[in-house]
């Protein structure tokens, strides 16, 4: 993908033959996916590559070309925005950590709910930032968005970074702002234990000399803070999330 990208920069508008040909090997690698790129230090407006951005935005492509990041987060579900300016945050702060040359083997990914079209119903979106060399050797970033709803059956807003090797990659961490912004208290964290440990509510009541109902509301406060499904996910989530 870095070396796809790096090609591509150096395309110029003379090279037309050439550039369709990039997007093809884009398009056959990355099929279902929208591609873009900065092209400018710092610029806050995105340059999309691949042919089926316009279908995936619902806009034209002179429409595309005018739009800016900040655009596009206007698109983001209400209830997911704050989670995912978080997680973007959080991205930042992780990138800023990487040298350069660590920076080009990391991707990012963050899953969100975004409604590209007023006239359009929400979609769950699965986006992905990378860091790649430009034509002067300079590392800039890249985006790929996708369409995942018939994949993606939680509205939880997540970050998730992985390192790749070659053509393969591997999951690094996990941030999710419900778990990390509202924190777990001492006593959900010894129910958290005692799920993990296959205790039924029955038994953690007696353990813990509290009354059953007691330990179920610890356990919807654990699966709303944490925007789990059911226990399995919430030992799964928060296991990750704050790993």
């Amino acid at each position: 993908m870095v070396n796809l990208l790096s090609n591509w920069t150096y395309s110029t508008p003379a090279a037309s033959s050439q550039s369709s040909q990039e997007l093809s090997v884009l398009d056959q690698f990355f099929p279902g996916w929208v591609l873009a790129i900065f092209e400018n230090q710092g610029g806050d407006t995105p340059r999309f590559l691949s042919r089926n951005a316009s279908e995936f935005w619902g806009m034209t492509d002179e429409e595309l070309t005018r739009k800016t990041c900040h655009d596009i987060e206007a698109m983001i579900h209400p209830d997911d925005l704050d989670g995912y300016l978080r997680c973007r945050r959080r991205m930042a702060e992780l990138q800023k950590t990487l040298k350069p040359s660590e920076a080009l083997h990391y991707r990012f990914a963050i899953q969100y709910r975004l409604r590209p079209h007023r006239h359009l119903a929400y979609r769950h979106v699965y986006g992905e930032v990378l860091t790649y060399l430009d034509g002067q050797n300079r590392t800039a970033q890249a985006m790929m968005y996708r369409d995942a709803s018939a994949d993606r059956v939680s509205d939880r807003v997540q970050l998730t970074w992985y390192r790749t090797h070659g053509l393969d990659y591997h999951k690094v961490g996990s941030y999710i702002p419900a778990t990390a912004e509202q924190g777990l208290t001492v006593r959900e964290e010894e129910i958290l234990h005692l799920i993990k440990e296959g205790f039924s509510s029955k038994e953690m009541a007696d353990r813990l000399s509290i009354s059953l109902n007691t330990v179920k509301n610890h356990r919807k406060n654990l699966l709303r803070k944490t925007q789990s499904r059911n226990m399995a996910d919430l030992v799964h989530t928060v296991t990750a999330g704050l790993s």
